[in-house]
């Protein structure tokens, strides 16, 4: 107790607040720009805590796919609010694979091991489309350039 390490919850380097949403088919027909300028503290949005070391399982991420057995499913929408104290480059560590997609505050980021990109001064949201039938084992973001937001 009170060493650092992957279970030192005063450490705001990683996400351990998710919000999740499927994404089906009569709303994902429109395009994404639904799921990335929506509020994610609409009724849409599920919000999911993670594990202490900021792990969120393949049973949670399952859990948030219960939809009605006659409409399609194609992709599950996981967002993380995260704030950065001075514009600059941030780098990202996503452990999500496969992932469909992933942007911050609406703009499309490449997903590799480390994802960096140019961010201002405030708070940002990143969101990750998933494939439903290829969920990841666990999906993590952790970053020592920004502090990730539990609101």
């Amino acid at each position: 107790l009170g060493k650092r390490g992957p279970y030192d919850a005063s450490q705001g380097s990683v996400a351990r607040l998710w919000r999740l949403r499927p994404g089906v088919h009569p709303t994902e027909q429109f395009g994404v720009d639904k799921f990335l300028a929506g509020d994610l503290k609409g009724n849409e949005w599920t919000p999911v805590l993670t594990y202490v070391d900021g792990r969120l399982s393949e049973e949670r991420l399952a859990e948030a796919l219960n939809v009605h057995k006659y409409v399609g499913l194609v992709g599950l929408y996981a967002a993380a609010r995260f704030q950065s104290a001075g514009a600059g480059t941030a780098s990202l560590k996503l452990t999500a694979a496969p992932a469909l997609g992933a942007w911050i505050d609406g703009q499309a980021i490449k997903l590799d091991d480390l994802a960096k990109t140019k961010l201002t001064a405030g708070n940002h949201t990143l969101i990750v489309k998933l494939d439903p039938k290829k969920l990841p084992a666990t999906l993590r973001v952790e970053s020592t350039d920004v502090t990730f937001l539990a609101d």
